[in-house]
């Protein structure tokens, strides 16, 4: 049994629900996962490219699939992002 595995499993399994923001805390940072459409300047780019601040692209939902970012993956206009908004 792999603990990592069990968290991200548990975490996708909240994600996919697409209930509204879902927050959590963990050590001294709280994390909220918001769902967002991808705004024109993200279409097209490569996540590692996508600058922010104060969150991290989490995972994308793509024609209904959960997918954990990667940072070479596209950000396609019907795609919807799962970013991790911490504070």
């Amino acid at each position: 049994m792999c603990l990592t595995t069990l968290a991200v499993a548990h975490v996708k399994k909240i994600l996919e629900q697409k209930t509204g923001d879902i927050s959590h805390t963990f050590g001294n940072k709280n994390i909220t996962f918001k769902y967002i459409k991808p705004d024109g300047k993200f279409i097209g780019k490569l996540i590692k490219d996508i600058q922010v601040t104060n969150y991290s692209i989490f995972a994308v939902i793509k024609e209904e699939e959960f997918i954990l970012a990667s940072s070479n993956y596209k950000v396609n206009k019907d795609d919807v992002l799962v970013i991790a908004e911490y504070f």
